[in-house]
């Protein structure tokens, strides 16, 4: 039976989503690097060697961008699990969408670890080097 031509993705639906995969990718890479950062201490030095606008930008966008991740992975997530019908799109972002969500995981994990550091040294939960070194 010939496939039929309306299941097909247009052109510019896989370039969307390819766009979206890509950018959604470079988010979870840039927020596990920026979870490794904050909770850097030295970091957070100007003996680091780290410039100041990385540091400003680490410390203004971790959360939102964090939120934005899990928020368009949520989204991605369900539309394609209650999609009707899956095609050639779907199976190539399904583990692109795992990956992301690896990462995301990733990220949370160091900020949970350093929350859990914190409770057991004795300084307030949501503590991290950025407070403590200005």
């Amino acid at each position: 039976m010939p496939e039929n031509p309306s299941m097909r993705p247009s052109g510019g639906a896989v370039l969307a989503a390819l766009a979206a995969a890509v950018v959604l990718s470079a988010n979870g890479v840039s927020l596990v690097l920026m979870a490794w950062w904050r909770e850097d201490p030295m970091f957070w030095r100007n003996a680091g060697g780290y410039p100041v606008w990385l540091r400003e930008t680490v410390h203004a966008a971790f959360v939102p961008l964090f939120l934005m991740q899990a928020a368009a992975l949520v989204f991605g997530t369900l539309r394609a699990l209650l999609h009707r019908r899956w095609n050639r799109i779907h199976l190539v972002l399904a583990p692109v969408f795992l990956g992301c969500w690896i990462l995301l995981g990733a990220a949370a994990m160091q900020a949970v670890a350093n929350n859990v550091a914190n409770w057991f040294g004795g300084r307030s939960i949501h503590s991290h080097p950025a407070n403590r070194a200005r």
